[in-house]
């Protein structure tokens, strides 16, 4: 009897770890793009046989030994809406809502993150946001240090004026110039980041090919603590000239003469916002020094 216990606990454990998932993007509401091969891709059981049906087009394929499929039906012209079923011999998804049409991804820092409820005139710009052929997914934003399968979040979002002050502002305003033009519906991908650098937006194999930015590629960090040495490194090197972590006794010594300041971080500005000089993640207190001539 323990034993025919225990064998139904691991066969119930490994059913509910072996659910049938599509990423995150193939959702409702979706918009896909027009005239281009449609890649469909998620995880199932490994070696499950996956059946994908879209706008009178059904196709199978095998996931492989880690539970990962990925198909591609072909293309289709701009309209809707569609169905999307996804199924294994257990298990059954639905999307509904899909359309067709044009697909843009908006990338950038503040300017492409800015959101239509920030922009001049929202009040008046909302009345004017009821279009059910534009649709937005907002890439949520999250630091990690090595690439990830899937997003943790996101959804499509109808356009209306209830929705409208979260969608980037270029982009909607982009968007319904488009749709008012094209007649077709119009789909908005907005994966952007104020203030945040190229680096953390280009692959580590991409780097290794640049002679700049191959030495930032080798010394990424791996885990978190690791990245807190790595800035930490890095800053002291900004604003001291080398790497050293001053001790009280180093401190004493700047107020005596003859210091040598020469590699010292260097600004004509020491009052405004250190963040937008290079030294963005010192947090504590700080030394300055300036030189000056006394005329007798």
């Amino acid at each position: 009897m323990k034993f025919k216990i225990i064998l139904l606990f691991i066969i119930t454990s490994f059913s509910a770890d072996a659910q049938l998932k599509l990423a995150q993007l193939f959702s409702d509401h979706m918009v896909l793009q027009r005239q281009k091969p449609i890649q469909i891709w998620g995880w199932s059981a490994p070696n499950d046989i996956v059946k994908v049906e879209l706008a009178n087009q059904s196709k199978s394929i095998q996931a492989d030994l880690n539970g990962k499929w990925i198909l591609t039906m072909k293309e289709l012209e701009a309209g809707g809406p569609h169905k999307m079923n996804v199924s294994t011999k257990k298990e059954k998804i639905e999307i509904n809502d899909i359309l067709i049409g044009e697909v843009w991804l908006l990338s950038g820092q503040s300017n492409m993150e800015w959101s239509v409820k920030d922009a001049d005139n929202f009040k008046v710009e909302k009345q004017n946001a009821d279009y059910n052929q534009i649709r937005h997914f907002f890439v949520e934003h999250s630091v990690e240090m090595t690439p990830q399968k899937d997003l943790k979040l996101g959804n499509w979002k109808i356009s209306s004026s209830e929705t409208v002050g979260d969608f980037s502002a270029i982009g909607f305003f982009f968007a319904r110039e488009l749709n008012q033009k094209l007649k077709i519906p119009i789909g908005l991908v907005h994966s952007s980041w104020g203030g945040s650098q190229i680096e953390g937006w280009i692959s580590k194999e991409a780097m290794m090919t640049d002679n700049d930015l191959k030495n930032y590629a080798n010394n990424l960090p791996n885990d978190w603590s690791g990245a807190d040495l790595f800035h930490d490194k890095n800053v002291r090197k900004k604003i001291f000239g080398s790497d050293i972590n001053p001790t009280l006794e180093d401190e004493k010594k700047y107020t005596q003469p003859n210091v040598d300041f020469s590699k010292w971080f260097n600004t004509n500005d020491p009052f405004g916002q250190w963040d937008w000089k290079g030294i963005w993640s010192f947090r504590g207190k700080g030394f300055m020094a300036k030189s000056i001539d006394i005329p007798e």
